[in-house]
């Protein structure tokens, strides 16, 4: 009976520290370079509840969203002139940093 109740007990303790995990899509990581003077949009899913922060190092702003019922979220974050490097800072009950982050012009090209 005791070792039964501890199995439960540590998988009631594994679960929560699975729950509410932020995640973004592979595009958006370090070294990734935004356009300046703009509204960027940053997206991302959420599994669980709560709040999803984001914090930018140009001017240590902070922004806040909660998910919709498919667990997706959405922010635009306003962005400075050209330079850097900056890091983006996303928490819920995780935390993702992206590191050497650029802003400047961004062009798209194809052919």
């Amino acid at each position: 009976m005791r070792s039964w109740l501890q199995l439960n007990i540590i998988i009631l303790l594994a679960s929560l520290s699975s729950a509410a995990q932020v995640k973004l899509p592979a595009f958006f990581s370090d070294h990734m370079v935004l356009q300046q003077k703009n509204k960027v949009k940053i997206w991302g899913t959420v599994t669980g509840d709560g709040p999803v922060k984001l914090i930018t190092s140009w001017d240590n702003r902070s922004y806040k969203t909660t998910a919709g019922q498919d667990g997706k979220w959405l922010l635009h974050i306003e962005t400075p002139t050209a330079g850097g490097p900056f890091t983006l800072t996303i928490q819920q009950s995780n935390k993702i940093v992206l590191k050497d982050v650029m802003i400047g012009e961004v062009w798209l090209c194809s052919g």
